[in-house]
């Protein structure tokens, strides 16, 4: 976690502002540490990604979805096989959303500051908006696959990667200017 990705973030329970507590940083990532709102609801950061969500998710469809999604990218390809089909899928992206070249993305995302990829996976939406425009991306996913998308990610300074529910999410209503 990036320090400045606080700036942004409220408590999703409250809507107040967190406070940052470190125990371990590398490379200027915040790898462990907790985040607590002024009501004392606090979230835990562990492997680089803060933790957004209720101790015991209270809607069993938002239990369930997480658990979907993490079995099924724990039986994902490693990210290995992500790179060796990057060219297709860029290409498919681009001609999905009639983009059809990557400088009308980057035409498009070039007025974004705010950028969210909503459930966000291993991030491979994540990482072609932040090679591509100059905003803050954020990939946000309610499922383990946060972990892998911030292995491979965490090093581009425009990437935050965050584990939350998409229906209750960390930042203030509005605060996006693209949503994918």
């Amino acid at each position: 976690m990036k320090r400045r990705l606080l700036e942004y973030m409220i408590c999703p329970a409250t809507g107040g502002d967190l406070e940052l507590t470190v125990n371990v940083e590398i490379k200027g990532e915040v790898m462990e540490g907790e985040l607590i709102s002024a009501g004392g609801t606090r979230y835990p950061v562990t492997r680089g990604v803060p933790r957004m969500l209720p101790g015991d998710l209270a809607d069993q469809g938002q239990r369930e979805t997480r658990e979907a999604f993490s079995a099924k990218w724990k039986r994902a390809p490693d990210f290995g096989h992500e790179e060796k089909s990057r060219s297709f899928y860029v290409n498919w992206y681009l001609n999905r959303y009639k983009f059809e070249t990557i400088d009308n993305l980057r035409s498009f995302l070039s007025s974004k500051k705010r950028v969210l990829d909503a459930g966000t996976g291993v991030g491979r939406d994540t990482r072609l908006y932040a090679e591509n425009c100059q905003a803050e991306v954020f990939g946000v996913d309610i499922s383990t696959s946060i972990d892998s998308a911030y292995d491979h990610l965490w090093e581009f300074p425009n990437v935050h990667l965050i584990q939350a529910d998409l229906t209750n999410l960390p930042f203030p209503n509005g605060f996006f200017d693209f949503i994918a």
